[in-house]
Order: C-alpha cells, then structure tokens, then sequence
C-alpha cells in the first residue's frame, strides 16, 4: 500500500511532463502553419507576376495587329521599330519573327523579294531527314520566316519554313485556327540558331496569328495572312520576376504541366541541393494553352529566420520544471520515510514544510518575472527577471502593493474582474499595460495563482509574467506590411485590390463613374543601371510623395511592384464626361509635375512617365478585369513614344483626342 501512495506522488510529474511535450508540439505546429501561410502567399504574388508579365507580351503584339491592320499590314520598317523596341526594353526578349503565309505558285516572287530586302540570295528552307537545310519541297502553301530581330544573330533563320514536320496540335497550328494567341516552350529560340552552349534554357514562344479583313464573321482558315513570334527566355524571364519580389533564402523552379507529363523548364537549385530543401508549396498559373506550376522552396535558413525559440523554451522549461518536481518529490518521500516519527509530533512543522514545499515548486529563477505577495497583496519577494524587466530593485519593491507598476490604461473594472476571478478560481491571466521605473510603458503577460496552505486559506499570490512589448510590436509590423509597400509605405497590392473591389460596389450602387489610372515610369531602368538601386529607390519615394500631394483624400494611390503605381478616382454621382475631365486633370497635374527634377546625388535628373486609364463603372468587370485594362492602355501609351496616356476605351480615348486637337 505505501509503495502504490509513492507511485502515486509522481503523477504530477508525470502530467506535468505530458503537458510538457504537448504544449511543445503545439507551438511547433502553430509555426509551421505560419510558415506555410507566409510561403502560399508568396507563391500566389510571384504566379500572379508572372501570369501579368506574360499576359503583357501577348498583350503588346495583339496591339501590333491592330494597329497594322489599318495601316496597310506588317512592312520591313513597321516591324523592325515595333520589335527593337520590345526587345531593348525586355531583356528577356530574346527575338521576335514574322512569319508570312506564301501560296505555291507564289514563292518564286517571294524569295525574289526576300533577296532584294536583304541583298543576298534567300530560298524557303526545310531540314531533311539528314537534319541538313535544304530548299523546301513543294507544297500547297509554306509559312516562311520573313522578318527577325535581331537580324545579324539569326539571319540563317529567314526564309525557313517553320510548318514542316509540325502537327495540327503545334501551338502555331492552334493559333491559326482558334484565331488567338497561344504559346509553346522550346529548348531552342529561333529555328537554325545555334544554341549549344546553353542547353538547359527554356524558351517560351508566342504565336498571335494575323488575318486580312473579311466581310462577316471571320473565317480563320481563309483570312490567315501569317504570324508574329515572341522568343522569350525563361532564365531571364524568372530572373526578372525574381528581381520584384522578396524571396531571400527562397528557390524557385518552374514545370510545365499541360501535358501529363510534366516537364521541369527552371530551377534555382542545382540537382545536388535538392536536400537543402526544407519546405515547397505550390501554385498553378493557366494562360492560352498552357498549364504551369510555379513551386517555391524555402531553405532551412528561411525557416530558422522564422521560426522562434519559443517551442524549445517551453521544452526546456518543462523539463526543467519536471525534473525540479520529481527532485523535490524524491527528496520529500525520502524525508517522509525518514522523519515519519518526527513529523507525527510535530504538525505544526510539517504544515510549515507544505507551504514552503508549494512556494518553491512555483517561485523557482526562469527568465520570467516572478512576484509574490501575501495576501493583503504586499510584496515580499521578486525575482531577478522582475528587476530586470521593471528596472526596480528587490529592496525598493518589499511591502509595496503591486500597482507601482499601474500605466493607468487600464480602469478599476479591469482590476474588479481580476479579483473576482482570482478569488473564485484562484488563477488570472490577461496581457496588461504597466510602467517601468523609467517611466516606459510595456505590455505583459501575466498568469497570477493563488497559493493554498493545508487549510485551503490562501497564503501567497504569485504572478509570472513576461514582457511582451517587442513580440506585439512585430506581429503589428507584419500585419502593417501584408497591406502596404515597405519602400514608400503606399497601399500594396492586396489592399488596391480591396479598395478597388470597394469601389466597384459603390459604383454599381450608386450608377456612378470612376477611373483607375496605372502609371510607369519610362527608362526607370537607367537610373537602376546607371546611379545604383538606392538612387532608384530615392525616386520611387520621391515619385509616391508627389502623387499623393496631387491627389484628393478620398483617391487612392498605391505601388504595385518595380516602378508600376496605381491610382483610385473612386465613383462619385458627377456623371461620365466630368469624371473624364477629372481624370485628364489629374493625369495633366503628374505630367506637369514630372518637369520637376528629381535630386539625386545632388544632380538634377528628369523622368517621364507612360499612363493608361480605364473607366470604373458598373458593368460586371472584377477589380482584376479593370487593373488588367489599365495596365493594357499603359503599355498602350508606352508603345506610342512613352511620355503620354492613353484610355483603354476606344471610344473616350476618340473623344479625348479630339478635344486635343480641337485646343491646339
């Protein structure tokens, strides 16, 4: 019978030790939750950059279509000032094609003028079975290749016929069909180009076909004319997206997935490194026809900059409570086998040894501070994390009550419910504001527990509690920066979008007008490459105060990413004509403004932008839909000589120019 009242005594610690190992995996799986929020939202910032980025290259050559369509079709001079301007601008552009749809009874008179654009003696070309280039072999209709830029890298590819050997399901083959864009991935960038001293790079390649004007609805397979091709890297590509966004100690790989076998076409990680992978999310991206997955894989030093030390300060400690209780609890059973007789005529002493043995198993050193009280709550012992914490010594604190340390913030209904509860469970805990001896404010969290005699009287209060000012003050800086820029402290992203689907609800509501206005500072990649990126920062900063002093209260202006600002005109019940004119105003106020230098290592330097405008009004568009159609009109404006803006509405941009013309 006394063995089993032994193995009882250790029970507690066998709970304590339980409780121990539990609450250890519960921080650690609460952090790794956090990690993998933090990890899935970057991921979904990065997918959709990289969806825009593409989307925009499709974007910019439809533009092109159009634009020729009305002005005679794609020339040599047309084509070169389009391309060269794509490609310097993009480096990740690494060629463009125009492709030329040429009957058979047509060829000899195409490549008589192929050789008199180019001065040398240029066929329509095809590889054999050999691989070897030979003059193309008769057929009904060939799609050789008439313009590239850059021409001196890839001259050996004019003329070559680039429909032989593909099958109907080739991307070019689908866009003549379906009449839209479509892109296909290659190991190659240009048919004949020699690329062997890269073999791991990927190309993904646009194909938007080109038709002549038909009566009717349009009939794809008789209108076709030919084709414009986009070369683009996917090393510079991603290095690009990469170069927008925070991924420190973060690696990217890319597959594409639209087939069932996926094919890997970037990664940072070399194949030897793929065990310094400690955690990879995920996301999917569709455009045209293609499937992509874009993972993200955070590196052990990701982890470790995230991850706190507070899962194994809980282990540490509980261990540490646990082994103090077994201690205490092996010593108590030895003392009781030992001094049973003694203890028997002495209850007054051994009613003493409970309560000291119950105060030490709570006021033991952690780097957490400890008070304890009697129970009028004056102070009778602190503990060195106390003094560290409050900047009290022992001795100033000793017969005080605790509330020298009151900061006022909290009133007496507070301080009403705390007693109440303490008294009637014996334990309080609560985060709560208290001052320093210097004066400073910090927050606490506090458990306070009332400590029983064997009476059931309570003989002490003891409060644990730590500072957790600092802890707060992060959590509040990441809750801050998931909604605004770091650099120039505008509305991020996932607040514009807020706002904006706001505004939409506003406008539908009220059947009112506004307008978004998206803004890009031209050749802000000079300042970058010429004076360094803290110059370039100094600009944005200096571009986000000058916005927001032109705009109202009531406008938002935020900054997407890179150089690329974003500006709200919320729906107001003025009607159509008087929010365009607000608008122009606005856009006539950031033109004029953009005549002031900018101070730059003390030098004046002096920066255009290009903006695109798109109507916000209630007619089922998302606040995607409208920031896409911005941006379109954006690089609109850009393709036009930059320096200007341009509406995405056809018809109000009619007018707007009109009403130039008329005040010139």
């Amino acid at each position: 019978m006394a063995g089993y009242s032994r193995m009882l005594m250790y029970v507690p610690s066998l709970i304590l030790l339980v409780s121990t190992l539990s609450l250890f995996l519960y921080v650690q799986d609460r952090e790794r939750a956090y990690i993998e929020v933090l990890l899935q939202d970057k991921v979904k910032s990065v997918s959709y950059l990289f969806q825009k980025e593409l989307q925009s290259y499709i974007d910019v050559a439809e533009q092109f279509r159009e634009g020729v369509s009305s002005r005679g079709g794609v020339t040599k001079e047309n084509f070169r000032k389009f391309a060269r301007d794509l490609v310097t601008e993009n480096p990740d552009m690494q060629s463009i094609e125009w492709g030329t749809l040429v009957d058979a009874k047509d060829r000899a008179a195409f490549e008589k003028k192929m050789q008199k654009f180019y001065g040398t003696k240029i066929l329509i070309t095809e590889y054999n079975s050999q691989n070897e280039l030979v003059p193309s072999s008769s057929k009904e209709e060939y799609l050789p290749i008439t313009y590239v830029y850059p021409v001196v890298e890839n001259k050996s590819a004019l003329g070559f016929e680039v429909n032989s050997g593909l099958s109907q399901f080739h991307a070019l083959n689908r866009a003549r069909v379906t009449g839209k864009a479509m892109l296909q991935v290659s190991g190659v960038s240009v048919p004949l180009q020699n690329h062997t001293e890269n073999q791991d790079n990927f190309y993904v390649i646009s194909y938007v076909p080109f038709y002549r004007s038909v009566s009717g609805e349009r009939e794809h397979k008789n209108a076709f004319i030919g084709y414009l091709a986009q070369v683009i890297s996917i090393k510079y590509f991603v290095e690009k997206l990469l170069a927008q966004s925070q991924l420190e100690n973060i690696n990217l790989s890319l597959l594409d997935t639209t087939e069932e076998q996926a094919v890997l076409i970037y990664q940072q990680l070399g194949s030897e490194d793929t065990d310094n992978i400690a955690h990879t999310v995920a996301q999917e991206v569709t455009l045209a026809n293609k499937v992509w997955t874009i993972n993200l894989h955070a590196t052990p030093a990701f982890i470790a900059e995230i991850q706190s030390s507070a899962s194994w300060w809980v282990l540490l400690l509980g261990l540490l409570c646990t082994a103090i209780v077994m201690i205490m609890q092996r010593v108590y059973i030895q003392s009781n086998i030992s001094l049973k007789q003694q203890l028997a005529n002495d209850a007054e002493g051994l009613h003493a040894s409970e309560i000291n043995t119950n105060l030490l198993a709570v006021t033991f050193e952690t780097h957490q501070a400890i008070l304890i009280t009697d129970p009028d709550a004056k102070i009778l012992r602190v503990n060195k994390a106390f003094t560290e914490i409050t900047g009290y010594a022992e001795h100033e604190v000793i017969g005080q009550n605790p509330r020298i340390l009151s900061s006022g913030r909290q009133n007496s209904e507070f301080y009403r419910d705390m007693w109440s509860t303490l008294l009637a469970t014996g334990k309080f805990e609560s985060e709560i504001w208290n001052r320093n001896k210097g004066g400073a404010i910090f927050l606490e969290r506090q458990t306070i527990t009332a400590v029983k005699d064997a009476m059931g009287h309570t003989a002490y209060f003891v409060s644990v509690f730590a500072d957790i000012t600092q802890q707060k003050q992060a959590e509040e800086r990441i809750k801050y920066f998931a909604f605004y820029d770091p650099l120039t402290l505008l509305p991020n992203r996932r607040l514009l979008l807020d706002r904006l689907e706001q505004a939409l609800i506003q406008a539908a509501r009220s059947q009112s007008s506004g307008a978004v206005i998206s803004i890009d500072l031209d050749n802000f990649k000079e300042i970058n490459d010429n004076l360094g990126h803290q110059c370039g920062d100094e600009v944005l900063m200096q571009f986000a105060q000058r916005l927001t002093q032109l705009l109202r209260k009531s406008d938002t202006v935020a900054r997407l990413e890179g150089d690329n600002f974003v500006l709200i005109l919320p729906a107001e019940k003025i009607g159509q004509r008087i929010t365009i004119e607000h608008a122009i105003s606005v856009i006539d106020r950031i033109l004029l403004d953009g005549k002031q230098p900018f101070i730059l290592k003390e030098s004046e330097h002096y920066i255009t932008v290009s903006i695109g405008v798109s109507m916000m009004e209630a007619g089922g568009l998302s606040a995607t839909d409208i920031l896409r159609q911005a941006d379109a009109a954006m690089y609109k404006a850009k393709a036009k000589g930059k320096r200007g803006f341009c509406f995405y509405q056809d018809a109000i941009q009619l007018l707007v120019e009109k009403r130039l013309s008329g005040n010139k």
